[in-house]
């Protein structure tokens, strides 16, 4: 096969699998974001919603480890043995052994924590209920899908999970008392849809369960420093909930969580382009290294017209879309709305050069990034909450994204004038 019709074959598959990544998004973004959360707003009452907020938050605090490096490296695993049925069982077996193993583990020391933390242990009911989402996470199948082709039939059961979930809420949450329920029912939904799409798959395979200790040692050795990235990256997410919880509650916990939601819908666009674009740059840097280059140009021009448009139309109406998000005007969530949207245009714009340094280079560098990002994050947290509230959250949320956006710039701009200089 000629370069070209890889390179043609490479190009039609990513559209493809955006477009179908932006749709399972796009419906994850619409019911929950606009169906759901205006309504659990409106029902719940003050103080209630950010108290649902931080409690996922602090849940998802587990989902990098028991999702590993996987959501990366099995895609990309599956689909250069899609041809061989064996290596795709074992690969499957190992990998989804290792997910439930890591998920009794996360799901342990969960339970610890709440029961010994003062402040969570006030409403572990809450939380404990909140920990089905663990599961939920555990048998989410969006890898196996990806990486067999078969996100199409899976954009199928992200439609299930969404539309039982907000039957769920819309049947079951009447009044702010219901709010125990809210994870609860979507942990739920998750479990029962995601299990019966991983079953789907697993069962008529002949090997399955085909797997070793070795292999799956193997598997968690390979992507440790891809999981470590996630983690990182995850933790740098959540963690800006979880600390303001801790110093903040009532109505103005329950702005940021307004603005943040907004706020993290935009980036879950951006992160579709990350996870579709990570197999294709390393397929086409397999193929020639200009390719990846140029698609990455591309991309970056791209990401910087969408998002760079979307953050200008957030801050002029952030008003108008926090009202229609709440159902009034809020004067602080609109200004936290406001400092938080330029935030998106930093975070889309370091996506490409996390790939660049995730495959051209070296991924233990970019998971020190991460690390430098992290720490930066939750300092600057522990000094900016006391002195402004949650306002100091969304200004070291923004300062974070530039901080992440420039030491990834700094080193691609190093590593390629010192590999030319070489």
């Amino acid at each position: 096969m000629n370069l070209q019709k890889v390179k043609k074959i490479l190009q039609n598959e990513f559209i493809a699998n955006t477009l179908i990544g932006i749709f399972i998004r796009g419906i994850s973004f619409v019911v929950p974001y606009l169906l759901i959360t205006p309504y659990l707003i409106r029902t719940l009452g003050e103080g209630q919603f950010g108290l649902i907020s931080f409690s996922i938050g602090f849940v998802s605090l587990f989902f990098p480890f028991a999702e590993y490096g996987f959501s990366l490296t099995a895609p990309r695993d599956l689909a250069l043995s899609a041809n061989n049925f064996i290596e795709v069982g074992r690969i499957t077996s190992n990998i989804l052994l290792s997910k439930v193993v890591l998920g009794l583990i996360c799901y342990i020391v969960a339970i610890l924590i709440i029961v010994l933390e003062p402040t969570l242990a006030e409403k572990q009911t809450l939380h404990f209920f909140s920990l089905i989402l663990l599961w939920g996470q555990v048998l989410m199948p969006t890898w196996l899908y990806q990486g067999l082709g078969k996100l199409k039939e899976f954009a199928i059961y992200t439609l299930l999970v969404n539309l039982f979930y907000l039957l769920v809420i819309y049947l079951f949450i009447q009044s702010e008392k219901d709010y125990l329920w809210v994870t609860f029912g979507q942990g739920v939904v998750w479990i029962l849809v995601y299990g019966v799409a991983l079953g789907k798959i697993i069962f008529p395979m002949k090997n399955f369960l085909v797997f070793s200790i070795k292999n799956i040692w193997s598997e968690l050795k390979n992507g440790f420093f891809i999981f470590a990235t996630n983690f990182l990256h995850f933790l740098f997410i959540t963690q800006n909930i979880v600390i303001l919880g801790f110093f903040v509650e009532g109505s103005e916990l329950d702005n940021y969580s307004y603005a943040e939601k907004i706020y993290m819908a935009f980036r879950v666009a951006a992160g579709i382009i990350y996870q579709m674009a990570y197999p294709k740059v390393f397929l086409l840097k397999q193929q020639n290294e200009q390719l990846a280059d140029r698609f990455l140009q591309k991309l970056t021009l791209g990401i910087f017209i969408f998002f760079g448009c979307a953050a200008i139309l957030l801050y002029w109406e952030a008003d108008k879309i926090i009202s229609l998000f709440t159902g009034k005007m809020n004067l602080q969530a609109t200004e936290l709305l406001q400092i938080l949207s330029f935030s998106i245009l930093a975070y889309a714009l370091s996506v490409p050069l996390g790939q660049k340094i995730l495959v051209f280079y070296s991924t233990r560098v970019f998971t020190l990034i991460l690390l430098a990002v992290v720490i930066f994050n939750m300092v600057l947290n522990l000094y900016c909450i006391p002195l402004l509230g949650a306002k100091g959250t969304a200004i070291t949320l923004l300062l974070t994204e530039l901080f992440f956006l420039f030491l990834s710039g700094f080193y691609v701009f190093f590593a390629k004038n010192y590999n030319s200089n070489g």
